[in-house]
């Protein structure tokens, strides 16, 4: 059939034949009537033959190419488990042995991208193809050659349609679940179509295999309070299956149902309604009756409602002032102790503001104060920071995340900074030395200290703790402060110095220089060593001056300890003790710090090194802390305190001393000194206010009780300033996610609820771990949002794990808006929302290229082959043909001469044969 006319014109000349029959029909007249007739036909066929060459005519028939080619294109992407994967190679396996063409079989496997296993030609055997399986069927195997977080189809045809000869029937058999997460498969099957490429697909699945997932929740995109909405869940099944469907509303059953499903896919409609604004996790569950994985069983969803500003108290106490004066202020309120705060991204976001009363830093953690850093910083959080004994420098916020969000530097400055020397007494006797190692025979020694006596049984490293306490007190001083340590002594010698006593200048060489002295003696007489650092403190001009005594206790017991602990107090030095082992003479130590007005820490185990180190130098950070009556002095006009007048704020008994920072606005101060008591300022995208007195407790007991309608005006006021102030522009974000992927759309509007058009507004995703318990702003992804429709802006993320992610949108210029946050949960990735085959996908990958959907590999490498279209060009045969012609016109037209000469030769060879006849018989 004729498929391409490259110039129809030249069929013009067509008109021109008529003529050349005229012409050579005319012509010879010494021709007979019927040779001119062959003469003008063969002329004319030629003329015609000649314009089809100039025409360019192509012409096709089907048929096969030649021998048969067959890829196997296996999956081995993370939903097709091991089980199934050891089924698609024996398929392999037998489909090339049944064929025996292993030089015309080719092997590709794939899962995010592809990998051409066995190529053609290279001999497909039983041997390579276990090799090129291998990896995937052990669970220790390296896939990060190809990745099985997604299936990519269209990427593993188009390596196999690359690896087929030119002139060949080609055939890929596709061994998998069809459940394809990126690419378009089918826009491929279309391709390899053109080429005649045949597919025929080889659904993988386990026959009894049982599973049920909920793919997905969704929710309409603008909730109303009190109003009634759907919550809509996919769920996806293997097979007829019942079990208990429920609905969780922030971690609190709300539904509870029986379900029954049929294979497929089938959609569960819960309705509810939320009274209370914020942000709110949706949870559906499904607990099956029968044993099946649960890694995929549960959806989530996140909404935001606009509501009451919700405030969040830290406090170690029920802080009851405080809080009975939010709620009084309609503000929603929820107090947790410190162990009970919340330690994701996600569960602070779901706060306005976060009040941090009266809690140490060692209550958090450097990794929670981080996040209550980033908080503020990124999502816009208001954050206030309460006085207290265990607030600011003096509860250990000196240099943390915290110091950095503060408005007020924490640590006071090195001249008003009291200074410390303190003495470290360390036993290095026998005793110290013994470990609890396999090798080694423990000795019992008795120590006695009548009327009692004790046993020393050693089972912990008590040098090595001893060292890591006092690499710990170093770092923890300053270039100000001073540090020594001296060992035991004998009847005979004195007290040995592994350091004099010096200022901290220069911590690693104090630390090594300690460590490579610290070593083992055999005495353990304790008095002399104690005096010896008794004489160098007596008269030591530090602020705080202490002897820290780091012993198991087992020392020489004919010293009275008390009277010489009461000597050392008197000379205005402490003496702190620490019993080093679980078997240390705690009775000795504590009854010596008592006297000596310090402390007595038992210290079991190198665990308790950081709260030995931490508490014996708080007493420095006492001096932080001023607990006198003072006076409120205002600084500067702020809404803050707009309405109250400061000056008859009633007297506070207590403040932390601190420093304010350079851009910050000092409120109220101490009166009569710098010291500020109310201090603000912006911080990345949020507020944080510092108030150095305190919330509650003795230190603001007059305003409590006696300031009782200022006291709620002004914490009212201070929460409020911390809160998002709307700007000219509201943004109302929505992320929903697909698989591995988050589509944001965010509306924006103006004070009165009307669309804005032509908005400059960009997204910011972050990934909070698979748990939600980790933030970085480095793992982040930027994207300006596109206007799709009046009012709307949607962008797209691809990420690469499931987990906790938060979406912030954020716009720029004069009418630019509070950045606005919200989040989403990928319970389950997409490859492996669905427990099933991709069938209806797989049938039509088949019906595009005329391929056939089979059970085994066998069955699809016997499939009948496809006959081709052939093309062939039908002027290169026209013009051979026309040489034919020519040559045979050419005879026809010459025949009489052709004939004379042929004739003469036959004349010329009888009359040579009668020549030669002749001289034979003479």
């Amino acid at each position: 059939m004729i498929d391409i006319i490259a110039r129809p014109w030249a069929f013009l000349l067509l008109a021109l034949l008529p003529f050349v029959f005229y012409r050579a029909a005319g012509s010879f007249i010494d021709r007979t009537r019927s040779v001119k007739l062959w003469i003008a036909l063969l002329r004319c066929a030629i003329g015609l033959l000649v314009i089809i060459e100039l025409a360019g005519v192509t012409v096709w028939w089907e048929g096969k190419a030649g021998d048969e080619y067959i890829c196997y294109v296996a999956d081995v992407s993370d939903s097709v488990n091991s089980d199934m994967r050891l089924q698609a190679r024996e398929q392999v396996i037998a489909g090339v042995e049944s064929k025996g063409n292993e030089e015309r079989a080719s092997l590709v496997l794939f899962g995010e991208s592809p990998e051409a296993a066995i190529p053609f030609g290279t001999g497909m055997t039983r041997e390579k193809i276990t090799a090129a399986f291998e990896p995937y069927l052990n669970k220790n195997g390296d896939e990060s050659r190809i990745g099985g977080r997604r299936t990519d189809l269209s990427r593993a045809l188009s390596i196999a349609l690359a690896g087929f000869p030119a002139k060949a029937q080609k055939r890929i058999v596709l061994l998998t679940d069809g459940n394809q997460t990126d690419g378009d498969v089918l826009q491929l099957a279309n391709a390899a179509s053109d080429q005649y490429v045949q597919i025929c697909p080889v659904p993988l699945s386990l026959p009894d295999f049982r599973d049920v997932v909920v793919a997905s929740i969704t929710v309409p995109e603008r909730i109303k309070r009190e109003e009634a909405f759907e919550i809509k869940s996919e769920i996806r099944s293997t097979g007829d299956a019942q079990g208990r469907l429920k609905l969780y509303v922030d971690d609190y059953l709300a539904e509870e149902r029986q379900v029954k499903l049929s294979r497929g896919v089938a959609t569960e409609v819960f309705r509810r309604s939320l009274e209370e604004g914020g942000d709110h996790l949706l949870r559906v569950q499904f607990a099956a009756n029968f044993e099946q994985p649960t890694e995929n069983d549960t959806a989530y969803a996140y909404i935001t409602l606009p509501g009451r500003p919700r405030i969040l108290v830290v406090s170690d106490t029920k802080a009851s002032p405080i809080i009975d004066a939010l709620t009084a202020s309609r503000f929603r309120v929820d107090r947790r102790s410190p162990v009970g705060a919340p330690r994701t991204m996600l569960g602070l976001a779901r706060y306005d503001a976060v009040i941090l009363e009266n809690v140490p830093a060692a209550s958090f953690g450097e990794n929670r104060l981080r996040l209550l850093r980033d908080y503020v910083s990124e999502f816009g959080g208001g954050l206030v920071l309460s006085g207290g004994r265990n607030s600011f420098g003096a509860g250990g916020y000196a240099g943390t995340p915290m110091e950095e969000a503060s408005p007020v530097h924490m640590e006071i400055s090195a001249e008003e900074r009291p200074s410390t020397s303190i003495m470290v007494a360390v036993d290095d006797s026998r005793s110290m030395w013994l470990h609890g190692t396999s090798d080694l025979e423990y000795k019992i020694e008795r120590f006695g200290i009548p009327p009692k006596h004790f046993d020393g049984l050693v089972t912990h490293n008590k040098a090595g703790f001893v060292k890591e306490v006092f690499k710990r007190i170093v770092l923890s001083l300053s270039p100000r402060d001073r540090v020594g340590a001296v060992g035991m002594s004998s009847d005979l010698l004195p007290a040995r110095w592994y350091l004099r006593p010096q200022r901290v200048t220069d911590k690693q060489r104090l630390i090594k220089e300690f460590s490579s002295k610290f070593s083992r003696r055999s005495y353990s007489v304790l008095y002399p060593t104690l005096d010896e650092g008794r004489f160098y403190l007596a008269n030591d001009p530090a602020t705080y001056k202490q002897i820290l005594l780091l012993t198991d206790g087992f020392v020489q017991s004919d010293e009275n300890y008390m009277k010489f602990a009461m000597m050392v107090l008197s000379d205005g030095v402490s003496l702190s003790t620490v019993g080093v082992g679980a078997d240390s003479n705690n009775a000795l130590l504590d009854s010596m710090a008592r006297w000596g007005g310090g402390r007595f820490y038992s210290a079991k185990d190198v665990k308790n090194i950081g709260e030995v180190y931490q508490k014996e130098l708080e007493a420095p950070a006492t001096a932080l802390l001023i607990e006198r009556p003072v006076s409120v002095a205002p600084v500067s006009q702020s809404d803050l305190v707009a309405g109250l007048d400061m000056n008859l704020a009633p007297t506070l008994f207590g403040y932390v001393r601190s420093r304010p920072k350079a851009s910050a606005d000092v409120v109220l101060a101490v009166e009569g000194t710098s010291d500020p008591l109310l201090a603000s300022w912006k911080f990345g995208e949020g507020k944080v206010i510092a108030f150095t007195s305190a919330a509650v407790g003795s230190w603001a007991t007059l305003w409590v009780k006696d300031w009782e309608e200022g006291y709620s005006r002004f914490w009212h006021q201070l929460v409020k300033g911390t809160l998002k102030a709307p700007g000219k522009e509201i943004y109302r974000p929505y992320l929903k996610p697909d698989g591995l992927r988050f589509a944001t759309t965010t509306d924006v509007l103006d004070e009165n609820d009307n669309f804005v058009n032509e908005s400059a507004v960009s997204a910011q995703l972050f990934f909070l771990g698979e748990k939600g318990d980790i933030f970085s702003p480095a793992v982040s992804w930027n994207a300006p949002l596109l206007q799709k429709s009046p009012g709307r802006y949607e962008s797209s993320f691809d990420v690469e794990h499931s987990g906790v992610y938060m979406v912030s949108v954020s716009g720029s210029g004069e009418r630019a808006g509070t950045v606005e946050t919200t989040g989403s949960i990928i319970a389950t990735p997409a490859e492996h929302l669905s427990p099933m085959p991709d069938e209806p996908l797989l049938a039509a990958i088949a019906s595009v290229t005329k391929g056939q959907v089979s059970a085994t590999a066998l069955a699809a490498a016997t499939v009948e082959g496809l006959e081709e279209r052939r093309r062939y060009d039908l002027g290169f045969y026209s013009m051979i043909l026309a040489a034919l012609l020519l040559v045979t016109e050419i005879v026809v037209r010459r025949w009489p001469a052709f004939a004379e000469a042929i004739g003469k030769m036959q004349a010329d060879d009888s009359e040579e044969r009668q020549v030669g006849s002749a001289r034979a018989s003479a």
